[in-house]
């Protein structure tokens, strides 16, 4: 009676401890060599990581922010502005424009077209 208790004790407590213990010291050497190598390639290559993370981050990160709409979002301090809705003012000025250059042509075409005055340089203006 006495050895079947100590061996489920030896089975079910002791085996699994030490099993999880040799397994934490076994991790620990692992992250503890692998963190040594990372820092010495750190060490040695910072200026090729610094350079290729410029290289490839940067324009990773603006074609990030143009076509999610964030960089226009933050300079205009507009929450509501997205890349649908700067197409479509894009849309309204374009329109507006042809418009315009067309009632300037028509009016080329018959004579009557009078050029604005230039409004000179910003100090000249009043």
């Amino acid at each position: 009676m006495g050895n079947i208790i100590s061996n489920i004790l030896f089975y079910t407590i002791w085996l699994p401890v030490c099993l999880i213990l040799v397994g934490f010291v076994m991790l620990w050497a692992i992250l503890t060599t692998l963190f040594n190598h990372i820092i010495h390639f750190i060490k040695k290559y910072w200026m090729l990581i610094l350079f290729f993370g410029f290289i490839f981050g940067l324009p990773m990160y603006a074609y990030y922010s143009v076509s999610s709409g964030h960089f226009f979002q933050e300079r205009a301090k507009c929450e509501e502005c997205t890349i649908e809705s700067l197409e479509k003012i894009k849309a309204k000025l374009k329109a507006e424009n042809k418009i315009r250059v067309e009632k300037n042509k028509k009016a080329l075409h018959d004579g009557t077209y009078k050029p604005k005055k230039w409004a000179g340089w910003p100090w000249d203006r009043e």
